[in-house]
């Protein structure tokens, strides 16, 4: 065992014991991502259900307004609860591309 005054191996074979650079190199990448990415994001998922559901188009909507802030917000806390803002982004757009292809289908078929 080492002593705490004892010199630390240095090289290419010293073990690496901290992580290089901060854990969020830059937060206004997230801020932006989960503001208008989770916006984004949210349009076209109550769009998407908007479509799907069986139920009259102004019951769609007030629905999309009710729901609407709640996915919002845990949109924007996924954001920030990831490891990176790349997962983040990956994680929004993969959701609104899904969104996006439901509601082009459920529009091809209803013909609208």
């Amino acid at each position: 065992m080492l002593s705490p005054t004892a010199e630390r191996p240095t090289g290419p074979t010293a073990k690496k014991t901290a992580k290089t650079g901060p854990a969020t190199p830059n937060p206004w990448a997230r801020i932006a991502i989960g503001v208008f990415g989770g916006y984004i994001t949210m349009t076209l998922l109550i769009t998407a259900s908007a479509a799907l559901l069986p139920i009259h188009r102004s019951d769609a909507v007030v629905l999309g307004l009710l729901v609407g802030g709640l996915i919002y917000t845990l949109l924007f806390i996924h954001v920030f609860a990831v490891d990176s803002w790349k997962i983040a982004l990956r994680d929004l757009g993969g959701l609104s591309a899904v969104s996006a292809l439901i509601i082009l289908i459920a529009r091809g078929i209803s013909g609208s």
